[in-house]
């Protein structure tokens, strides 16, 4: 079945079950990233690839991950 996720203000739908199996790596994933940018690494891309089941899930995490930066991008304004 279909879920209905919030991802920086836009709904999108999402399979229960891809999206039940990429809460059990969100947290890990965004402390990775915070991680990276805490120590001051730069980048220009951050490239999510997955094939089949990782597929589905670098789908997700590709619209965490994107909102995670608006969030940073946002409260470093107040800091």
């Amino acid at each position: 079945s279909m879920l209905d996720i919030d991802f920086c203000g836009s709904r999108v739908q999402v399979h229960q079950g891809f999206y039940s199996s990429y809460l059990l790596v969100k947290e890990s994933l965004r402390s990775v990233v915070i991680n990276v940018i805490s120590k001051n690494l730069t980048f220009e891309q951050l490239i999510f690839t997955g094939h089949s089941l990782g597929g589905a899930l670098t789908t997700i995490a590709s619209l965490d991950i994107n909102c995670l930066f608006l969030e940073l991008n946002n409260a470093s304004k107040y800091l």
